[in-house]
């Protein structure tokens, strides 16, 4: 971009939390310096903590979380666990890093177990309704848009549609799309997603 273009995001706008774990300096003949910073987030901490004897009742997956969390010292001021709706057996947690385990619990309840940009250890629960108070975007569109990086296209025939309709039986919602041009010329592809 050019010295006249707006930055893409504000000077206090925070995209990542975490550790530095290396700095290292380059320079050239011309007298150009760089340092390249190696860092490193949350997951780092949580692979190299390894669970030993957590003895775990059967409980819900937010419990389960925190009861993980809890046993390798992660402050609950910087957690944001939900209940969850998956009950998981009760077990004996031991010789398993703790980034392993809550990611196959992430896994059981089909949710997510992420580090956000303030490194705040989150879990959400499947089924979530997102109201974007997790996430936020800034960029350069107008407001109200939001954008999602690193899509991947898929496409196979069975899964292409030119007619869509997006529902939300939790909020009684929906939404729905189609193309004209593409039903006009290749017939019309529909189908309904929750």
């Amino acid at each position: 971009p050019s010295h006249d273009s707006p930055p893409l995001y504000p000077a206090s706008a925070q995209v990542f939390s975490g550790y530095v774990d290396s700095w290292a300096y380059d320079y050239t003949i011309d007298g150009d310096a760089t340092v390249t910073v190696t860092v490193l987030d949350a997951f780092s901490y949580l692979a190299n903590q390894i669970v030993t004897n957590v003895v775990a009742p059967a409980e819900l997956s937010g419990a389960r979380v925190q009861r993980v969390l809890a046993s390798i010292g992660w402050p609950l001021s910087r957690q944001s666990v939900d209940v969850g709706y998956s009950t998981l057996g009760a077990e004996t947690i031991t010789g398993v890093s703790a980034l392993e385990y809550l990611s196959k619990v992430a896994q059981s309840e089909f949710g997510m177990f992420f580090a956000d940009a303030q490194g705040v250890l989150k879990f959400r629960q499947r089924n979530r309704v997102n109201t974007f108070s997790d996430i936020v975007l800034s960029n350069a569109l107008p407001a109200g848009l939001y954008y999602v990086e690193s899509i991947d296209f898929n496409y196979s025939f069975d899964r292409v549609f030119n007619s869509v309709v997006l529902t939300n039986q939790n909020l009684a919602l929906s939404a729905s799309s189609s193309s004209t041009a593409s039903v006009n010329k290749y017939g019309k592809r529909s189908s309904e997603f929750d």
